[in-house]
Order: structure tokens, then C-alpha cells, then sequence
């Protein structure tokens, strides 16, 4: 959810425009931020798959983000 929302606390830039509701909404549909890019097409929102594909890179830094923030955590 992080990865496509973003934290300012955290400095996660995610998918401006995209709040909690439409991030878990995606994330329910898709299951994971690759399959719902991988199914871009399937977005049926015009203006929120086109907000999505200008920010595709946004949302694949966030993600590694997210990422490295959780393996910071646990170690």
C-alpha cells in the first residue's frame, strides 16, 4: 500500500494522486503493485490507469523502498 500511496515520513514518493481507499481498492484487485501492472489494461478508470502508467517508475522506487525499509526492521 505504501509503495503506491507513499509516507512523507518515510520519504516513499508512491503514485501522486493515489490515496489509502484506491490503493487498497488496486491492491484487492491485483493482489501485488506487479500483477497490476502486469494487468494495467484492466484498470478500468481511464484517468487512474493513465495517472499509473506516468508513474510507473514512481511506484517501482517506492516499492523497492518499502522494501528495504522492511528488511531494515527485521535485521
Amino acid at each position: 500500500m505504501l509503495a503506491l500511496m507513499g509516507d512523507s515520513s518515510d520519504n516513499i514518493p508512491g503514485v501522486a494522486g493515489i490515496g489509502p481507499k484506491t490503493a487498497l481498492e488496486l491492491l484487492l484487485q491485483f493482489d501485488n503493485i506487479k500483477n497490476l501492472y502486469k494487468n494495467i489494461d484492466k484498470v478500468k478508470n481511464e484517468k487512474l490507469r493513465n495517472l499509473l502508467i506516468a508513474q510507473e517508475s514512481s511506484a517501482q522506487k517506492s516499492l523497492e523502498l518499502t522494501c528495504l525499509a522492511t528488511i531494515s526492521i527485521l535485521t
